[in-house]
């Protein structure tokens, strides 16, 4: 699979590949990426370079799309979008803590948690998108246990893993996927 990377990335050292289009050498000898695109390394020509990535213009402020949570910190989560209305794209976005949810929140972990995929709307045309979950049908549509790694399932307004008991509390989307019966 390749790798989408955004611009100053890693993508080698100088010694396992030259840079070809869309990548430099910096100072300390690393590959890094001009671009946001995808790693293409080639082993036995030892070179390396970023393939523009054509379809994220698919991506418009006021567009829906799914994303996958990769990180959180109290202020910010990262995401890698993989669906516009059903199209398959690669492009990054980001959520600020103000954009989670229409009351305070002291921090984003109470919305979201890494490794949720969540359903967001886009409020920039730049990468990484900005992202938003504030409306009744944004939000984690899909989530797994943080003690346990099992899939959760809705209940009211809570998250409970059938498989160790644990509840949990997320900014869950009207379209969340595995609800208890």
């Amino acid at each position: 699979m390749q790798e989408i990377v955004m611009p100053g990335e890693p993508l080698a050292v100088e010694e396992e590949a030259l840079p070809l289009q869309g990548a430099y050498i910096d100072e300390k000898g690393l590959v890094r990426s001009q671009v946001f695109g995808l790693k293409v390394f080639d082993r036995y020509k030892k070179q390396v370079y970023v393939r523009q990535v054509k379809n994220i213009e698919l991506i418009k402020p006021g567009t829906i799309v799914e994303a996958y949570v990769e990180a959180v910190t109290d202020e910010l989560a990262f995401l890698k979008i993989y669906s516009v209305e059903g199209q398959r794209v690669e492009a990054s976005g980001i959520i600020h803590v103000s954009q989670a949810s229409n009351e305070f929140m002291q921090s984003l972990l109470g919305a979201i948690r890494p490794g949720d995929f969540v359903k967001a709307k886009v409020l920039n045309n730049s990468i990484p998108y900005q992202l938003t979950i504030k409306e009744p049908g944004l939000g984690v549509i899909e989530a797994y246990c943080s003690v346990c790694g099992s899939l959760i399932y809705k209940s009211n307004d809570k998250l409970v893993c059938n498989t160790c008991g644990n509840i949990e509390k997320r900014k869950i989307s009207l379209n969340y996927i595995y609800v208890s019966r």
